[in-house]
């Protein structure tokens, strides 16, 4: 097994660890609950690229691995942007249509990423190196792109406003929560969104590895001793 998909791996099972400890939390506290969907969907993420990097070709690997990760993705980022709702407080609320909407629009992405044509075009796998390429439908790319990035935003304008509204101990909490999730975004969507658009799935492996960064700061909040955030 190669370095990467050793590391694919290992940020696959600490989502998967992580979604454990805080499921046995309970998760009739929101942060939990929208954390718990975060660390879950990233592991799947983590899970379906591992597949589209070693798997062989065939139905499964396109489907269930090189496809997969796209639907998957667009779960972590609302799964992110509901956690930064209620994280280290609930926000204001917000609309139920803004919601429907919201995720109306992520189940029509995913839908027409398995229409055949529409999302991707053609796709070469290289089994002897365990790379692959998709040849993406590029209007459509852009959509799904702008939506994805779109909604990251919102979560990362949700946390900014928390930081001018909250008491001492949550701001300090939510500026380096802001900062690691900003970090994670920008090296996720860099790896896995804009050079897969010009054809380079070398490095899809790194998004998963930098999440797995902001996850483990919400994780160390969310178990810490010292902890204090409501729900």
């Amino acid at each position: 097994m190669s370095i990467q998909n050793l590391l694919l791996l290992i940020a696959g099972l600490i989502n998967l660890m992580m979604f454990f400890v805080v499921v046995s939390r309970g998760l009739n506290n929101k942060i939990n609950l929208y954390f718990g969907f975060l660390t879950f969907s990233n592991f799947l993420w983590t899970l379906s690229i591992l597949i589209a990097r070693m798997g062989e070709g065939g139905m499964f690997w396109y489907y269930g691995g090189a496809l997969l990760a796209y639907p998957i993705a667009l779960g972590i980022v609302l799964s992110l942007y509901f956690f930064s709702r209620y994280f280290p407080v609930p926000g204001s609320k917000v609309k139920r249509l803004h919601d429907v909407l919201m995720l109306l629009s992520a189940f029509i992405l995913a839908v027409v990423v398995y229409i055949r044509g529409a999302f991707v075009l053609s796709y070469n796998k290289d089994i002897i190196n365990t790379e692959y390429t998709l040849y993406v439908n590029k209007p459509v790319y852009i959509v799904y792109s702008l939506y994805f990035t779109f909604v990251a935003l919102l979560a990362l304008w949700n946390l900014y406003h928390k930081i001018k509204v909250t008491d001492h101990y949550f701001q300090k909490q939510t500026i380096i929560l802001f900062i690691a999730i900003l970090i994670g975004l920008v090296f996720g969507v860099y790896y896995d969104l804009i050079l897969c658009y010009f054809g380079n799935y070398q490095y899809t492996w790194f998004g998963p590895v930098f999440t797995l960064f902001m996850n483990a700061v919400v994780f160390y909040f969310i178990i810490s001793p010292r902890e204090k955030i409501s729900n």
